[in-house]
């Protein structure tokens, strides 16, 4: 990020996946500020279907799939395909979460999405 006078600049990479991911985690919640909505992301509680961890030395913006459960809280898969040139990722994806270094989930924990709608 930078300013320039009045002006804000937002550098966003190369791929599209990561552009994109980018663009809705940092991006898009300072332009909803701009516009004078609230500085904050919505998020939907689920529960995890099955195990999760991030083996990498960064946190990362993890696709998944949201399935509702009924009255239950929805069920969030991790999406096998998390390469950030991979599109299919994105649209089989219901959201994201974010997964810092060394997280490591197990079934049915309760999780926080950022869902794409």
């Amino acid at each position: 990020f930078a300013r320039r006078d009045e002006s804000l600049f937002f550098g966003l990479p190369g791929n599209p996946v990561s552009a994109l991911m980018c663009y809705l985690y940092y991006i898009h919640p300072v332009i909803r500020h701009l516009c004078g909505a609230a500085f904050t992301h919505h998020t939907v509680s689920g529960r995890l279907a099955q195990p999760i961890r991030n083996p990498l030395s960064r946190a990362q913006l993890f696709r998944v799939s949201l399935t509702p459960a009924g009255a239950a809280l929805p069920e969030v898969r991790p999406l096998s395909k998390q390469a950030s040139h991979m599109l299919t990722s994105v649209s089989d994806a219901g959201g994201f979460m974010l997964l810092d270094v060394g997280a490591d989930l197990a079934d049915g924990e309760m999780v926080e999405v950022y869902p794409f709608i």
